[in-house]
C-alpha cells in the first residue's frame, strides 16, 4: 500500500491513504522508506486512525543504519521546503 507522508521524525510519522482501506489503532505495520535509493525498514504501530484515510505510525523498531538514513532524508526534506517557501516569498 502507498501513501502520503505529511509529517516524518525519528519516531513516527503521519501519512495519508490513497484507498479506502483502514487500519486500527494498535496494529503492526511494516514500512519501506527510499533514501538515496537504499530501503529503510521500518516497523512501527498505528497509534491513530483519522477518518480521512490518514494513520498517525510510531515507530518500534529502527535499527542505527536506519535512523541514520531517515535523519538524512528529514535533513534533505527540510531543505526542499525551505527552498520552496524562499521561492514563494515575495521579495522587497
Amino acid at each position: 500500500m502507498r501513501g502520503r507522508i505529511a509529517n516524518l521524525s525519528l519516531s513516527g510519522c503521519l501519512i495519508h491513504l490513497g484507498n479506502e482501506d483502514c487500519f486500527r489503532k494498535g496494529e503492526a505495520v511494516e514500512m519501506i522508506f527510499c533514501v538515496r535509493q537504499l530501503p529503510v525498514r521500518v516497523q512501527g504501530s498505528v497509534r491513530q486512525a483519522h477518518p480521512d484515510q490518514a494513520i498517525g505510525i510510531e515507530f518500534t523498531m529502527l535499527s542505527e543504519r536506519g535512523k541514520r538514513q531517515l535523519r538524512e532524508l528529514i535533513v534533505e526534506l527540510d531543505e526542499i521546503l525551505r527552498d520552496q517557501i524562499e521561492t514563494m516569498a515575495p521579495t522587497r
